[in-house]
């Protein structure tokens, strides 16, 4: 999966489980990147949400409580509209300038949670995204590796409302775990969860100081 190469900008993912510590990771990248590149354009973003409308979709999405349960295809569509919104007005534009893109998900987390835990099918995932990723795919993606149990217990203790995915059951984040690891060998870097978080960090940050030579 690259990115398009107008520009030479670099867009890196960071997947994994719901409290598996990604965005501490995207975090903690991008406080080393912004100082070791000070004259680069570097940004943080999310799916679902990035911009003003992807954020609302988010919302939607993941923050609101409905007296009827939404669906695995609709949930699907509408991360998708997110994912289309962000990626036109906030991750294309700065790859185009040659900046860098460090993003908490993509359309790896459809694939693992709406494709696999909730039964669409791969497929209908790619269908469903096809027109909304524009070609613009990641240079590279760091999946956190973190046993299900710790992620569930974390967002059990953590919960605040705002992703309803985080109060689900230990058996749906088994499920999730399960779909990353079905497509986990061939997109993305694996990266033990269960390391501390400054072990994970060096692996991050050496990692990704490679993907960067010869560029910055």
């Amino acid at each position: 999966m690259q990115s398009t190469e107008k520009g030479k900008g670099k867009y890196i993912v960071f997947e994994g489980l719901p409290k598996c510590g990604k965005s501490t990771q995207a975090n903690l990248l991008y406080e080393k990147l912004t100082q070791k590149f000070p004259e680069k354009k570097i940004i943080l973003t999310k799916e679902p949400g990035g911009s003003e409308i992807a954020d609302v979709i988010r919302k939607l999405v993941q923050g609101t409580p409905f007296t009827e349960q939404m669906t695995p295809v609709c949930e699907a569509y509408l991360y998708a509209a997110s994912r289309a919104q962000t990626l036109r007005t906030v991750v294309r534009p700065v790859i185009d300038e040659g900046g860098i893109v460090l993003s908490d998900r993509s359309v790896l987390s459809s694939k693992a949670i709406q494709g696999y835990a909730r039964g669409l099918g791969m497929e209908k995932i790619d269908s469903i995204n096809r027109i909304a990723l524009q070609n613009i795919y990641a240079n590279t993606v760091y999946y956190i590796d973190t046993d299900p149990e710790i992620c569930y217990t974390r967002a059990k203790k953590e919960y605040d409302g705002s992703d309803k995915f985080e109060a689900m059951d230990l058996k749906f984040f088994k499920l999730i775990k399960d779909g990353y690891d079905s497509f986990s060998s061939v997109t993305m870097e694996t990266i033990p969860g269960d390391l501390s978080i400054e072990a994970v960090h060096g692996l991050i940050l050496v990692s990704v100081l490679k993907l960067l030579h010869g560029n910055y």
